[in-house]
């Protein structure tokens, strides 16, 4: 990472982003914070890539979240329950469990319990910038167990609760800067749960921003990086 940040000091790099919400946006920062361009801090980085540091942020903040805890050999749950990886990207790491007294062997300091709820799977995907935050598009998401991976991707009306909970989910994790985050909700019994944040673009989101609104949102990335007005929109 030393080498990147001198590396741009030298290149005297303008604008720095990343799509990714893997371990890129940790140099991402690094460099936004020594050349001090825009770019999300250390602590939405670390918010957001360690997945219970998130849910410890969302509860502190009064955020509804699924109930979690760490995994410990005595304690007594009623399944069905995910344990999921704290540095999980993109539902990796996520392992569904019917019956906790048949819990995988697992390492008790980098995983931690989360409590399986079913419901109505929605990805708010908003512009995050020094100057804006607000939330364009919502998209409800097609997942299911054991794997969790993305089946469908379908449009939904952008309403005022998906937009006060967005912009109350970045809040609360301290992200300053994406410029495209994720959230990803469950609507449950009435009520939206937070479980999942990220500081990344979905590629799957840029394919139907392009094919569905014939709107490119790459531009406007490189726009917000470099500081320059970002004009207000949703779908």
């Amino acid at each position: 990472m030393p080498t990147v940040v001198e590396f741009a000091r030298e290149e005297k790099v303008a604008a720095v982003l990343t799509t990714s919400s893997g371990k890129a946006i940790k140099t991402v920062s690094a460099v936004a914070e020594a050349l001090r361009l825009r770019g999300p801090s250390a602590m939405a980085v670390d918010n957001t890539l360690d997945k219970l540091n998130l849910k410890r942020a969302l509860t502190k903040a009064g955020i509804p979240t699924p109930d979690y805890g760490m995994v410990e050999a005595e304690l007594i749950l009623i399944g069905p329950l995910l344990l999921k990886a704290r540095g999980g990207i993109g539902g990796e790491g996520i392992h569904y469990v019917e019956d906790p007294q048949k819990m995988p062997v697992i390492n008790n300091e980098t995983y931690f319990w989360e409590k399986y709820i079913t419901g109505e799977c929605i990805s708010l995907y908003g512009l995050v910038t020094t100057d804006v935050c607000f939330c364009f598009l919502a998209l409800r998401k097609i997942r299911q167990p054991p794997s969790f991976v993305t089946k469908e991707l379908q449009y939904l009306p952008l309403k005022a609760e998906y937009e006060q909970m967005f912009s109350q989910t970045i809040t609360s994790l301290g992200i300053n800067f994406g410029p495209v985050c994720q959230i990803d909700l469950i609507s449950y019994d009435g009520k939206l749960y937070v479980i999942d944040a990220g500081i990344e673009l979905d590629p799957a989101l840029a394919v139907i921003l392009r094919e569905k609104f014939h709107y490119d949102i790459y531009p406007v990335m490189v726009q917000a990086a470099l500081g320059e007005p970002e004009k207000k929109f949703r779908f």
